[in-house]
């Protein structure tokens, strides 16, 4: 006789937003609750250079600082007016780089914030700057149009040739320390993956706008993919890469993580996608750093972050109840999970034949 249990595991999750919208993640025990932003604008990229520090671009263009330890933490950074930042990455409070919108020129331009004012940095004739991702200060990454690419190094841009002449969307070091490059052209989308001074083409020809490559620890490569219904593995190829059906994502170091997508928020692990809570508003992404400093944010305003003590509006942790039963093994057909819709409870099914 073989010893199996039942877990009938409710998730008890809001229904509507009042004073403070928050949420309890029982998956990774996470309280999260709304905190106050410096505007009502809509908020997506975000960047977290350790606990207290980070920084949120907004729908109109511009940079917020979080410093927790001023006693109003979030200041707006000043734009190169008559500019607006399209782009940034954020190495430091005086090292921030940025893609700025020049009209006169139609282009994008490289700038750099020094703590104090911005200046044009190099722009190399790159025909409008499309992303960035700096690795330190003494290295980074420049991507343009028609599969333009510039490597920084030590002070000094190179131009660095990329396989394919079709538009650089993202890029991002991963933790294998390789460069993958998000590429997109009409009707063509393709990843390409670039280590040791060599160029891999990881897939093509997938059609829809890709996102945030992310490296789980079991090396699962996984891509944002809105316009994707399901996770579905699309090479088999080292490194095997899964679409998932979510706008943004990104994991903690420990390989848990959480995406967004329309007004839902889902825990990621591995390749396993949970929808947690639906919001009042839309979701633009997720920056995450550790358990106690993180972001996900969104329209209006939105910015959720983890809390330390569940919120006076949190509504309690879910209950979970464990029912033992012998069932010989022979006899155990297998295991299914039924989930109601989202903010609904869930059941552990253990099948068993007559």
């Amino acid at each position: 006789m073989k010893k199996i249990f039942l877990v009938i595991l409710y998730i008890v999750l809001p229904t509507g937003l009042s004073a403070q919208f928050a949420f309890y993640d029982s998956i990774n025990g996470i309280h999260w609750a709304q905190i106050t932003p410096p505007s009502g604008e809509a908020f997506g990229h975000g960047q977290i250079l350790r606990e207290g520090l980070g920084y949120l671009g907004s729908s109109s263009g511009a940079i917020y600082e979080y410093d927790a330890s001023r006693p109003e933490p979030w200041r707006r950074l000043p734009q190169p007016e008559p500019y607006s930042i399209h782009e940034y990455f954020a190495l430091a409070p005086d090292d921030i780089w940025a893609a700025i919108e020049v009209p006169e020129t139609y282009n994008r331009m490289l700038y750099h914030w020094d703590g104090k004012e911005w200046s044009p940095s190099f722009s190399g004739n790159v025909q409008n700057i499309r992303t960035m991702f700096f690795v330190s200060s003494q290295e980074g990454w420049l991507g343009g149009e028609y599969g333009e690419l510039w490597h920084y190094q030590r002070g000094q841009w190179q131009q660095e040739e990329l396989p394919m002449f079709i538009h650089i969307e993202k890029m991002k070091v991963l933790t294998d320390s390789a460069l993958y490059v998000l590429c997109e052209a009409p009707a063509q989308n393709a990843l390409l993956r670039y280590h040791r001074g060599a160029w891999q083409t990881v897939f093509t020809n997938v059609i829809g706008n890709l996102r945030a490559p992310v490296l789980t620890p079991s090396q699962r490569l996984l891509i944002a993919h809105d316009e994707a219904t399901s996770v579905q593995r699309i090479t088999s190829a080292s490194p095997a890469t899964w679409r998932m059906p979510l706008l943004q994502m990104e994991l903690f170091p420990n390989g848990m993580g959480y995406g967004v997508r329309n007004k839902t928020i889902y825990a990621i692990h591995d390749t396993a996608l949970i929808p947690l809570v639906e919001t009042p508003v839309e979701l633009r992404g997720a920056c995450l750093f550790n358990e106690r400093f993180s972001w996900i944010t969104g329209a209006e305003g939105l910015i959720l972050a983890p809390q330390t003590q569940p919120p006076a509006t949190a509504p309690p942790p879910p209950w979970r109840t464990f029912v033992f039963r012998d069932v010989k093994l022979s006899s155990l057909y297998g295991l299914a999970i039924l989930q109601k819709r989202a903010g609904k409870f869930s059941h552990l099914y253990c099948v068993q034949t007559a």
